[in-house]
């Protein structure tokens, strides 16, 4: 049977927590396990979906539905500071949920292999962003002539035809300036949400001394339209 728009949302959003790996360039791996409502028996460190209530909105032919969304991350403390270990929880979370993507071509992709959370650096107008992962359309890292796309976030700034530079190595590849971006409804929600909003978030309990794990909240609000009495369908 088909599901609801609002539960292929929610494994929509489940689909993209699972990204929050150290290795596409997050601080935590809280990505590693992915629950719906079973906390108390999930394997650390995990992320956990709670759908709440929402409220409708009627417009012609049309509801306009309102759900309210927890995110809950929860990481194991091993040593350093908690209250960064938790700062850095938010912030991943927040980005994965509702951050843009964008997609940067480039060309001439030097013998320096680029690695997911390196920021890369546009040499001539100083656009930066982080990379998540890369593809290559044709040539090699090895062999100087790789050409292809990476996926970034946080870009800060408008890259141009233009270098691209990351930390100490120059010229790692050329862009033309060509680049997409990827809204949070579209890569969060599989284009089923008008509009994604983190509304709050934060510790709920500060850690003590003793604890050995330390777990961080985000609400979002999520809204997308359905036909007037159909969940199953949206409006076209």
């Amino acid at each position: 049977m088909t599901d609801s728009i609002r539960q292929q949302i929610i494994e929509a959003m489940m689909a993209k927590a699972a990204e929050i790996r150290i290795d596409k360039g997050y601080h935590t791996d809280m990505g590693k396990n992915i629950i719906s409502y079973d906390r108390y028996n999930a394997t650390l460190p995990f992320v956990a979906i709670w759908a709440g209530l929402e409220e409708i909105d009627r417009e012609y032919g049309h509801t306009r539905a309102q759900m309210q969304v927890r995110v809950e991350g929860v990481q194991e403390y091993a040593t350093g500071d908690r209250m960064e270990l938790s700062e850095q929880m938010l912030a991943d979370i927040i980005e994965n949920i509702a951050g843009i993507k964008w997609t940067l071509d480039f060309t001439s992709g030097g013998t320096h292999k680029p690695s997911a959370g390196d920021a890369i650096v546009g040499a001539t107008g100083g656009a930066a962003g982080i990379i998540e992962s890369f593809s290559l359309d044709s040539g090699s890292w090895s062999g100087g002539d790789a050409a292809g796309s990476f996926v970034i976030r946080r870009k800060v700034g408008t890259f141009s035809a233009e270098n691209l530079n990351i930390g100490g190595e120059s010229n790692v590849a050329t862009t033309d300036g060509t680049i997409a971006a990827e809204s949070a409804e579209e890569s969060t929600a599989n284009n089923l949400a008008d509009d994604i909003q983190y509304v709050s978030g934060g510790l709920e309990e500060f850690p003590e001394a003793q604890d050995e794990i330390v777990g961080m909240v985000a609400n979002f609000l999520i809204t997308y339209p359905i036909i007037l009495g159909n969940p199953y369908s949206q409006p076209s």
